[in-house]
């Protein structure tokens, strides 16, 4: 997996890390079923596909693009959304 530099806002959690939590919790529930798991972190449309794939494969059910002042103005937000979510 790729690793960012950004000022401190890596990849939230190690993909290793995620599945264990994940395994966990359904364990704990039963199952997944109606359950919805979610983390936050940021793509660029080239490594987007890359980066939330493998948290995909994990459980992944939703993925929130951080899209904080960090990430530059506002028109720098936009282009980001307008490029849309991985494919």
């Amino acid at each position: 997996m790729a690793t960012f530099t950004d000022g401190g806002r890596g990849v939230p959690v190690p993909i290793e890390d995620f599945t264990d939590v994940v395994r966990f919790v359904a364990a704990e529930r039963g199952s997944l079923d109606d359950f919805d798991v979610v983390l936050e972190g940021w793509t660029t449309p080239e490594n987007a596909s890359e980066v939330v794939a493998p948290y995909a494969a994990a459980g992944l059910t939703w993925w929130i693009e951080a899209m904080g002042w960090w990430r530059g103005d506002v028109d720098a937000a936009r282009d980001r959304i307008l490029a849309g979510p991985p494919r």
